[in-house]
């Protein structure tokens, strides 16, 4: 079924609750913020500039969470799970550990490593908006829904599964693209305009690309994903679902293979999407095979947080003054969603001269209610959260779009 009817069914009653509520609440507003001298601002004498130069990367963290993992003496680049202390024979065990034996019968127990949780490690992410020179500001417009992007579901309780996608004997090419309803969202956040400059900063597998090039709007829409592997992936996919009639579609696409913590670009896009490398919590409940929680991935799992907060500032010095960032996950994992923000957030203040606002979606994200779960009252600091469930089996995905000023 088509998603439109029900969308702008949505849109209308949307407005109709917007006109009863307070226009104090409905007017965007901005933070006052106290008059503190920004760290990136701060006029550094020769001395003091060489020993910045020199820093680690890890150094330059806010305090709060660098602290955090020196308090275990470790840093994530040191992080070493000794494999062969991984079993603790029945004898080793003390009085205490013998109660689990009774209702666990076994002659061992696995789980010796020294572990360190990702949420320990990060743990003081408590600084003030006033902190990181957060502005706030509430979109009161619903997302827009392009008349080109045709997007099909199941009515809610229907787990019925779509056909595999066939050939167009004409066009040549697949006639539709399966993909977790959810990954719409960031894509409509981005709220794409006509003939804008685009850059998905981590593209591969190519779904939401896919989805920003359906709406026709996009001047340019630059694909980016380091591993070869992946880009090969987005190549397929233009190769699959575009068809080489239409070069003039196929001229506004570039895949490039850069460094997305390290984007060679800056002020150049009208819009960022930051699709970032995460838990994958749908992936990893369904599937062993090289799963992130295995123990043979635990540092590239303790080290998501900061490749996320990087990608995210890289975006921003991406995108242009007066364009926006939407970063997104694919996970319920606190730290990987606002967390990351907020660690993103709180590098831009200290390190460069960018400033910025969070954009708050509650209102704009309501006519889409009918399709996902949102989820409320969960202490969100700065994105929407789409929650999974048995009639709404979408997500979970995570989205939070941020407007650059200057």
């Amino acid at each position: 079924m088509d998603i439109r009817p029900r969308y702008d069914a949505g849109v209308e009653q949307m407005k109709e609750r917007m006109k009863k509520l307070n226009n104090q609440i409905l007017t965007s507003h901005e933070n006052e913020l106290p008059e503190v001298i920004r760290p990136s601002l701060v006029q550094l004498d020769d001395d003091e500039l060489a020993a910045r130069a020199v820093k680690k990367e890890m150094e330059r963290y806010p305090d709060e969470y660098r602290q955090r993992a020196q308090a275990y003496g470790n840093s994530l680049d040191e992080l070493d799970v000794d494999f062969s202390n991984r079993v603790i024979k029945s004898s080793q065990v003390g009085t205490e550990a013998a109660l689990l034996m009774d209702y666990v019968p076994s002659t061992k127990l696995k789980g010796l490593e020294n572990w360190i949780e990702e949420a320990d490690v990060f743990r003081h992410a408590n600084q003030e908006d006033s902190d990181i020179g957060m502005k706030k500001e509430i979109q009161e417009e619903p997302l827009h829904l392009p008349e080109m992007l045709r997007i099909y579901y199941f009515l809610k309780g229907d787990i019925s599964d779509f056909s595999h996608p066939r050939s167009d004997s004409v066009a040549g090419v697949l006639d539709q693209y399966i993909l977790d309803g959810a990954s719409l969202l960031p894509v409509l956040a981005l709220d794409i305009k006509q003939d804008e400059k685009i850059l998905d900063l981590c593209a591969s597998p190519g779904g939401k690309s896919f989805i920003a090039l359906q709406t026709w709007f996009p001047r340019l829409l630059v694909c980016n994903d380091l591993k070869l592997s992946r880009a090969r992936r987005l190549h397929q996919v233009v190769n699959q679902y575009v068809p080489k009639s239409l070069t003039s579609i196929r001229e506004k696409i570039a895949i490039t293979m850069e460094n997305g913590c390290e984007f060679p670009e800056k002020d150049a896009y009208d819009k960022v999407l930051v699709d970032v490398p995460c838990l994958t919590d749908r992936h990893s409940l369904k599937e062993s095979d090289n799963n992130i929680f295995s123990v043979m991935r635990v540092k590239e799992r303790l080290t998501l947080p900061e490749i996320q907060s990087q990608l995210l500032v890289s975006a921003l010095q991406a995108v242009r003054p007066g364009g926006c960032v939407v970063y997104s996950t694919c996970t319920l994992s606190p730290l990987q969603n606002d967390g990351a923000v907020h660690l993103a957030l709180s590098k831009i203040w200290q390190e460069t001269t960018i400033e910025y606002s969070v954009v708050d979606l509650t209102y704009a994200v309501q006519p889409l209610s009918f399709l996902y779960r949102f989820g409320r009252n969960l202490g969100l600091r700065y994105g929407q959260v789409v929650l999974p469930s048995l009639s709404n089996n979408f997500g979970p995905m995570y989205i939070c779009k941020i407007k650059r000023l200057r």
